[in-house]
């Protein structure tokens, strides 16, 4: 099929089978267990056999490679109620491969059942973990798509105020890290995003945020202090509601002097990494995060244009 038509079809695809259920007024646990079916769709045949587990600091973990000195921290989406290292070993399994590292997947703590600060809580303690196993941070990275993503630069900044070594680098897919739901594409790119409606991500936060408000920046990382960040590649759609946050963080990175690159993937939509193989865009994605972390390790800035 050629690569146009393809790319419609997973698009209507998605819409049918993700977006289109997540609008129903179902409660946390039935589209949790909707997620996990997409999931299991796309997982690879036999990955149970290769996936290592490993609990951390008393969290469980899946664990993608053999052995690498190389390793990220990976924090899976699911708008902070669903999603689990299972739902994302397709892509886990991918960034090993590609990155030749070992790709740590924590099972952290969802909501409403745990609320925030649960899910920041179990990453935290998973980094802190993987240093006290003696990884050295400059091969140590921290990735995560969507709420995971958000997560993952919220655990970065934590870091940096417990006055903790950096990671090597921030990877972050379709970072959902503005819980006000508040910029123009919310709106703008609704219709076009198959995968995320402002209406799910709403519910999503009243279940995560606690007593917060939407814009505290433990909530919220896009309005934290952005100062001394590790360098940052940012890949989203085109075509996803939460684009505007991803320009955001970067022109407020940019404006306090750190690296950051910000891709935006012309007809794209959220998460579009999950896809793996059924989609050619993926591999090129995976790719490019090669370049970036080839440049950071070699003491460049990747982040110059």
């Amino acid at each position: 099929m050629p690569g146009r038509l393809r790319r419609h079809a997973l698009k209507a695809g998605l819409r049918l089978l993700v977006k289109t259920p997540a609008r129903l007024p179902l409660p946390a646990h039935w589209l949790r267990a909707g997620m996990a079916q997409f999931g299991r769709l796309l997982e690879p045949a036999g990955s149970d056999a290769e996936v290592r587990r490993q609990t951390l600091a008393g969290v469980p973990c899946e664990v993608h490679g053999q052995g690498s000195q190389q390793a990220v921290l990976y924090l899976h989406g699911g708008a902070f109620f669903a999603g689990s290292p299972r739902t994302h070993r397709r892509l886990a399994a991918q960034l090993a491969q590609t990155l030749q590292a070992d790709v740590f997947v924590p099972d952290y703590r969802l909501a409403p059942e745990h609320p925030w600060p649960a899910a920041h809580q179990d990453a935290l303690a998973v980094w802190q973990a993987l240093l006290a196993q003696g990884y050295d941070p400059a091969h140590l990275m921290i990735a995560g798509d969507s709420a995971g993503g958000g997560l993952a630069l919220g655990l970065a900044i934590a870091a940096r105020d417990l006055g903790q070594p950096p990671p090597l680098a921030l990877l972050l897919i379709s970072p959902f890290i503005d819980l006000t739901l508040s910029s123009d594409a919310m709106h703008s790119l609704a219709g076009r995003d198959p995968v995320l409606s402002a209406a799910l991500l709403r519910r999503a936060v009243g279940w995560y945020r606690y007593d917060l408000g939407n814009d505290d920046p433990r909530l919220s990382p896009l309005h934290a202090d952005l100062a001394g960040l590790p360098p940052i590649l940012v890949q989203v759609g085109s075509e996803e509601i939460l684009l505007d946050d991803a320009l955001t963080l970067e022109t407020r990175v940019r404006a306090v002097g750190g690296c950051i690159e910000c891709q935006v993937w012309p007809g794209l939509w959220h998460d579009f990494h999950l896809l793996g193989d059924e989609l050619s865009e993926t591999a090129l994605a995976l790719d490019a995060m090669v370049r970036f972390i080839s440049a950071v390790r070699a003491g460049e800035n990747p982040c110059l244009r």
